[in-house]
């Protein structure tokens, strides 16, 4: 089994995946596009808010390095 910190660290990677995928095609979007593009699509079991998007997006640019995203005044794009 696997421990309710590891279901979480696993569904912010998927998080991640996603945004990267759908940064991909559209370029830039704001939390609130992603999370409704995530909730729409059911691409996750029970919903994702735009806040909860912008956290996992903000601890992802804050340690690594390239920045894999950027956030400008709140609309998300890849770093490349």
């Amino acid at each position: 089994m696997t421990s309710k910190s590891g279901r979480n660290l696993n569904r912010r990677e998927i998080i991640k995946a996603i945004v990267h995928t759908y940064l991909k095609f559209n370029q830039k979007a704001t939390a609130n596009e992603l999370a409704l593009f995530i909730n729409e699509n059911s691409l996750l079991q029970g919903t994702v808010t735009n806040e909860y998007i912008s956290n996992i997006l903000g601890r992802a640019t804050f340690k690594c390095y390239p920045k894999r995203f950027k956030s400008d005044n709140g609309v998300w794009r890849l770093n490349v």
